[in-house]
């Protein structure tokens, strides 16, 4: 991903969750921050459905002596998430699930 695109994605993730947070319609939100409506639907539509910025996945094994003991790191924006072999598969389940509400 090209780096206009990447901020040009970082931009709206942004816009998009202060959107959400503010409980404002789109409309009101827009004409707030002198967006046009049709822009923020577009990237609230394209949030809504899976888009949440750049993903990042990285298989991380602690050292090279112990490679049975290893992580997976997951960096959403400017969240990551460490997975260590012996995770809790529910509460991953509902680390996902609070991070897509984001």
């Amino acid at each position: 991903m090209n780096e206009q695109r990447s901020k040009l994605n970082e931009y709206w993730t942004e816009v998009i969750t202060d959107f959400i947070s503010s409980g404002l319609s789109q409309k009101e939100y827009a004409k707030q921050k002198n967006l046009k409506a049709y822009s923020l639907g577009y990237w609230y539509r394209k949030y809504s459905t899976g888009f949440s910025g750049f993903v990042e996945a990285v298989d991380n094994p602690s050292n090279d002596h112990d490679l049975l003991t290893s992580s997976i790191e997951i960096t959403i924006n400017k969240m990551k998430i460490v997975i260590k072999d012996s995770f809790d598969e529910e509460l991953l389940l509902k680390v996902i699930r609070t991070v897509k509400k984001i």
